[in-house]
């Protein structure tokens, strides 16, 4: 996917559960674009997250000291390794600048186009989470031995 969402999934998740408010495009609220690091609030109602997303993990470097500093103070944080995202990353076909553009753009659109607004609504998840129940941990978590380095 592209940089920003899953934290597009968040905010539509979370402001589908606490208020009846509806900001008009979780789209034009700051998540999108191919910043480095993009901060920005969420308003509804009462409610305002501080919401931060880093996209190559020099950059994720530089939020996370913000952070720790204190300099920053976020209740919602989304990294992703690749510049730009998974869809940019060393498992995507090499690209130049613009055709990551591209293809962040068809990630928009089709998101655009799409019925469902938010994960909790895609009942194609409900036969996974009913294999899942009471046995995600054992299926989605993987333990490393420790082999005493340092």
């Amino acid at each position: 996917g592209v940089t920003g969402g899953v934290t597009e999934a968040v905010i539509r998740h979370v402001l589908g559960t606490v208020t009846t408010e509806q900001i008009a495009s979780v789209a034009e609220c700051g998540v999108r674009g191919l910043e480095g690091i993009k901060a920005f609030e969420v308003k509804a109602g009462d409610l305002t997250l501080k919401i931060a997303v880093a996209s190559g993990l020099g950059n994720a470097d530089k939020l996370i000291e913000k952070i720790e500093s204190g300099e920053e103070f976020f209740h919602f944080v989304e990294i992703m390794a690749c510049p730009g995202g998974c869809i940019g990353g060393g498992g995507q076909p090499e690209a130049c600048f613009e055709q990551k553009q591209l293809r962040n753009q068809g990630m928009f659109i089709a998101d655009e186009d799409c019925t469902l607004r938010s994960s909790e609504q895609n009942t194609a998840l409900d036969g996974v989470y009913n294999l899942l129940r009471g046995r995600a941990h054992e299926l989605l978590h993987v333990h490393y031995p420790d082999h005493g380095h340092e």
